[in-house]
């Protein structure tokens, strides 16, 4: 079966009080129109046209990168039936056409799928029962259950208006049946629009066998006008994200309590906390725990690895069964090898951390080449930066790095050596030998009691006894 896939995206959206043309609202850190265009990808043997309007130019731009769409210009916005027209002319004849919408992201690849299918035998409609369904099409049926019309919310009678059966706006034809119906369509309505909709009436009167397929989850087809109903969408986005993942057997502390603002891979056993958010590509292992709080941004978490509370990853990778936090930042381009660690308040970038080594507290470990089985001790800074230019510090296999030391880059220590603490270390340190590059410390002998009780001198005599100290 060949498809045809029309997406209307050529509404201003006066009402987002934005200056982005609506399909271009940010939804889950993406435009909205990009999620339709994902679903859509999934699809084969498919044609793809996207009718733009309101600024086209800037939609177009935002996607020149997708080389497969067809873009169709509709020059004035005289409604969805006028919108569907434009594209008719670039439909194949032998294909079923399916229509969606730029501002109703959440539509699945399957319910796409399902519905271009049900077009084989007749004009089909996607609809839901909404409890309150104000604003929405009703879904007129007649005898036999057959639906007869769609009427919009503003030309429906009172008791149309108790339908709770409603048009969800995307609709699904054989291309020959559409471009007939499209001619047989009019205006006659109080907005002086053509609605697509009028098209299922017209197919009603050639006595069509028009079928429906009713959505069980309305959050699907969610649309969005508002930028309240954004927020809505947003967080409908996420929970249903984090539904396909949770039935794939990923763990969640809480799902409606996770973003997913990217292009996110989440491998069975894994569990997420509550309050973490994934941005961009991100892909988490096999059983990998995410606790509360974290940031992975363009990152790989591997198999078995985790991230202890409130830790931020950013375009980073750790191998299986690395540990990174609490309050971890694992800056851009760092590698974390397997049994890798790194602890709280320890901050790296442009770093190779070896396997089984470890930083686990109060360190700064930039532009660092470590080897394997290494140990950095609290405190230590990585000295990269000269006021010109970054340089690399390189440690290799099994060295020692004590407390409070600071390693002036470029800079290589060799295996199996050894740097003590509080040591300011500038020259390369070889194989085995130990690096000490502190003050001497002096201990100075019988200094009297009362020059260091402040209780019993006054302020005047203990400044100048501090002041006679000769060290």
């Amino acid at each position: 079966m060949n498809l045809d896939i029309v997406i209307l995206a050529a509404g201003k959206g006066t009402r987002m009080g934005s200056s982005l043309p609506k399909v271009l609202a940010g939804l889950a850190g993406r435009p909205m129109l990009e999620h339709v265009l994902d679903s859509v990808s999934q699809l084969k043997k498919t044609k793809l046209h996207v009718v733009v309007g309101h600024e086209a130019q800037l939609v177009r731009k935002t996607f020149s990168g997708n080389k497969k769409i067809n873009w169709i210009k509709q020059t004035k916005q005289l409604g969805t039936g006028h919108a569907v027209k434009q594209a008719a002319k670039h439909i194949r004849s032998n294909s079923n056409v399916v229509i969606l919408y730029g501002d109703v992201p959440l539509i699945s690849e399957s319910t796409i799928s399902k519905l271009a299918k049900l077009a084989s035998k007749g004009p089909s409609l996607l609809t839901f029962n909404k409890e309150n369904p104000t604003g929405y099409g009703r879904i007129v049926r007649g005898s036999r259950n057959k639906i007869e019309a769609i009427i919009e919310e503003k030309d429906a009678s009172s008791s149309q208006k108790e339908i709770t059966e409603v048009n969800s706006g995307i609709m699904a034809f054989k291309a020959k049946d559409l471009i007939r119906l499209l001619g047989k369509i009019r205006n006659n309505n109080k907005a002086k629009e053509f609605y697509l909709t009028d098209a299922v009436y017209e197919a009603h009167l050639e006595k069509l066998n028009i079928q429906s397929l009713r959505l069980s989850d309305a959050d699907e087809v969610l649309g969005c006008n508002t930028p309240e109903e954004l927020q809505t969408l947003e967080k409908a986005y996420h929970i249903s994200t984090a539904k396909k993942f949770l039935n794939k057997g990923v763990s969640f502390a809480d799902i409606e309590k996770v973003k997913f603002r990217g292009n996110i891979s989440i491998e069975k056993g894994a569990f997420i906390d509550e309050n973490v958010i994934f941005e961009g590509a991100v892909s988490i292992g096999a059983y990998a725990k995410i606790g509360p709080g974290c940031i992975v941004s363009n990152s790989t978490i591997g198999k078995n690895s985790e991230l202890l509370a409130y830790s931020f990853v950013e375009e980073s990778m750790l191998e299986s069964n690395a540990k990174a936090g609490p309050f971890a930042h694992i800056g851009v381009q760092t590698k974390m090898e397997e049994g890798a660690e790194i602890g709280n308040f320890v901050e790296t970038k442009r770093s190779n951390i070896g396997a089984n080594s470890k930083a686990k507290h109060l360190a700064y470990i930039g532009d660092g080449r470590i080897g394997k089985g290494v140990n950095i001790g609290a405190g230590t800074i990585f000295c990269n930066y000269d006021g010109v230019k970054k340089h690399i510090t390189k440690i290799e296999d099994d060295a020692f790095i004590g407390s409070n030391s600071a390693l002036v880059a470029p800079l290589t220590i060799g295996a199996k050596s050894y740097v003590g603490s509080g040591s300011v270390v500038t020259k390369n340190v070889g194989k085995g030998q130990l690096a000490i590059g502190r003050g001497r410390q002096k201990n100075m002998p019988n200094r009297k009691n009362n020059v260091w009780n402040h209780r019993s001198i006054n302020r005047k005599k203990y400044r100048q006894a501090l002041d006679s100290r000769s060290l």
